[in-house]
């Protein structure tokens, strides 16, 4: 298990108030994956995880799975858009009361806008230069 930083409580709209905590780890299971399935990501590109989850451009309610967020960060120095997928721990039951990255992967402009679009925003930054 890797931890990889906390979420901002101040971007995660209603979700601040029911998750456990703030860390969010990457388990090696779920960082295999990553790499196994999505062919476009470069060697490299797991290491921007950090930056995507500091400093998000879009933080989308992910409508079809529960307590379940999508960040999206465009990274200008590689010119890449990234999607990252957290799974959100309100649940005391659980034993890890970490909040978990699902996936991360590159999309495309067109795939933003169309999260623009469809999804609801809970956070969208400001200043494209941050």
């Amino acid at each position: 298990m890797h931890y990889i930083g906390k979420i901002d409580k101040k971007k995660i709209g209603e979700y601040s108030k029911t998750i456990l905590t703030d860390d969010v780890i990457l388990t090696e299971e779920r960082r295999k994956h990553m790499i196994e399935h999505h062919p476009e990501l470069g060697y490299n590109d797991i290491n921007y995880i950090k930056k995507v989850l500091k400093n998000p451009d879009f933080i989308f309610q992910d409508r079809k799975n529960c307590d379940t967020l999508l960040i999206i960060k465009n990274v200008i120095e590689n010119d890449k858009i990234y999607r990252m997928v957290i799974k959100l721990n309100t649940n005391s039951s659980i034993q890890d009361k970490s909040n978990s990255i699902i996936s991360f992967w590159s999309i495309n402009e067109k795939k933003l806008n169309q999260y623009i679009r469809n999804e609801r925003i809970i956070f969208k930054k400001l200043d494209k230069n941050e």
